[in-house]
């Protein structure tokens, strides 16, 4: 994200203060110094708030599957929405123990072709999904 930043500082000189962006060592560090002011937001906590999904989910009424692995460096498993989840019965959550950030790929059948293994899952649930006859669709 550091290199990123840097090399957008060559067309954009005034974009972030260079000397905080050295000093970020974190990534709620980094989203103060660059993500936030960059956006429009006040601070990284206004930018994680306003961008939290979790502000939306109690209004879903439609079947929704989310999903999100509790090993998730960027979404750890303390941030996940359990209550949003529990109070929603349109919202199914399927929180893996692994997979990291978007990285639910599954070995497949042949070497360099893996299982995109949300993709696959998210087409079981719009199928059933789909097959019921349930008002809320």
């Amino acid at each position: 994200l550091k290199a990123k930043t840097l090399a957008k500082l060559k067309q954009y000189p005034d974009l972030v203060d260079r000397q905080a962006l050295a000093a970020a060592r974190t990534l709620a560090q980094f989203d103060e110094v660059v993500t936030a002011p960059v956006h429009g937001f006040s601070s990284a906590a206004d930018y994680w708030n306003c961008s939290s999904s979790e502000n939306f989910l109690p209004k879903i009424r439609r079947p929704s599957l989310l999903i999100n692995s509790k090993d998730d460096p960027f979404l750890p498993e303390s941030a996940l929405p359990l209550a949003a989840v529990s109070a929603n019965r349109f919202l199914t959550a399927e929180f893996t123990s692994s997979g990291g950030h978007l990285g639910f790929l599954a070995a497949g059948p042949w070497p360099g072709r893996p299982i995109c293994w949300a993709e696959d899952r998210a087409i079981r649930f719009l199928e059933r999904c789909a097959a019921a006859s349930s008002p809320a669709w």
